[in-house]
């Protein structure tokens, strides 16, 4: 069965490869009470980054805005998982 509502239970497994989006994504669920995060630390990508020309034909990267969650939690430095160190049978 698909699941077509809220009220299905949610996961979402992280770790030090789960950047930028991922990590946006990861910190709604979280922060509104939707979904624990499993696994470990993610990679705490929270610039978003434009990159301008310039008249030399040479370009600049400057970061133009920062990522956050819905209650102003930071991604930069990563996201802790609420659980971690889980063993798998097998």
């Amino acid at each position: 069965s698909v699941a077509t509502t809220a009220t299905e239970p949610l996961a979402v497994l992280v770790d030090a490869g789960s950047a930028s989006a991922s990590e946006v994504l990861a910190v709604a669920l979280r922060g509104n009470c939707r979904a624990p995060l499993i696994g470990t630390r993610t990679y705490g990508k929270a610039a978003v980054q434009g990159v301008f020309g310039l008249p030399n034909k040479e370009a600049v990267a400057l970061t133009v805005a920062r990522y956050s969650g819905p209650h102003g939690e930071k991604i930069e430095g990563g996201l802790e998982p609420d659980l971690s160190n889980l063993t798998l049978p097998g």
